[in-house]
């Protein structure tokens, strides 16, 4: 009798019915994956202040660079950085997160992870300088730096779209393509690939589905006036709906920004075949470029 694991359990024990007094001190913590009710319950004034703090924090430290997150000066010496870190600690550590407020205890953790990161690196004097010279380019910040993650994953992606374009596994090709996209939306190359891509495929082949894709080929050019890749697709989607001179437009572009693009050098001297044997007209907007081509 009394026995936890027993049969009857003895007036008072943890699992029995009326409490003894005082047997409460005794009661084993309750486990993790059991949390208690209070975490439901409704949130004092001063909790609520809290949880709305730590939301606020976790979106606006992103936008911050190391001396910022610490309340910093640049300058501030190793002494100045510890004892801004230790300060800050001790309000964002998350085991200081009450139970009712478990929610964003994540946000919490990246807050601190970012305080550490911070402190880490500003106590370090080569990593400092490092960093110091990140910031004069313009970085530093963690939005910056997911940004620049996402920019080398989107290249990666596009190095394998390209590959599988290569090789005519034009399925892998557009997913890889997507992904770079995805990855960096507004970087035109990746705008021309995807829309060329679904331009080949045999049910956007019509007038109406290609005129759509010069559309989104014009915007990619308006993004990059220099993306050679645009006006190479453009002039090839134009030729296919017979409208040359357009076409031979966007080719000559081509060429005036890449002189060794071979697929547009082509195109601009089988236009000028078929339309006579008279020479290509000049035009100061080519800067003479052409006549190199029509020589050889």
């Amino acid at each position: 009798p009394g026995s936890v694991r027993g049969g009857a359990m003895a007036p008072g024990s943890v699992r029995g019915g009326s409490m003894a007094p005082g047997s409460v001190r005794s009661m084993p913590p309750a486990p993790e994956s059991s949390p208690p009710s209070s975490r439901g319950g409704s949130l004092s004034p001063g909790e609520e202040l809290w949880m709305k703090e730590i939301l606020a924090r976790a979106k606006s430290i992103l936008t911050e660079d190391y001396f910022q997150m610490l309340g910093i000066e640049r300058s501030a010496d190793a002494s100045a950085v510890d004892r801004a870190y230790l300060t800050l600690a001790k309000k964002w550590h998350p085991d200081r997160v009450p139970l009712k407020l478990e929610r964003v205890k994540g946000e919490c953790t990246r807050v601190f992870a970012h305080i550490s990161e911070a402190h880490q690196t500003l106590m370090d004097p080569k990593r400092r300088e490092q960093y110091l010279a990140v910031l004069k380019d313009g970085g530093g910040t963690p939005e910056a730096q997911k940004q620049v993650q996402s920019a080398l994953e989107a290249i990666t992606h596009f190095q394998k779209a390209e590959v599988f374009f290569k090789i005519r596994d034009y399925a892998q090709a557009e997913a890889f393509a997507r992904k770079a996209l995805a990855a960096d939306p507004g970087q035109s190359e990746y705008i021309a690939f995807v829309a060329w891509i679904e331009a080949m495929k045999p049910e956007n082949q019509p007038v109406e589905p290609t005129r759509r894709f010069i559309e989104t080929l014009g915007e990619a050019i308006k993004a990059n006036p220099n993306s050679e890749r645009a006006y190479f697709y453009r002039g090839m989607l134009n030729k296919r709906i017979d409208q040359h001179a357009a076409a031979i437009k966007d080719f000559k572009r081509v060429a005036d920004l890449n002189p060794n693009h071979v697929d547009a050098a082509r195109e601009v001297r089988l236009h000028y075949m078929r339309s006579g044997p008279s020479s290509p007209p000049k035009d100061a907007s080519i800067g003479g470029l052409f006549g190199k081509f029509f020589k050889k």
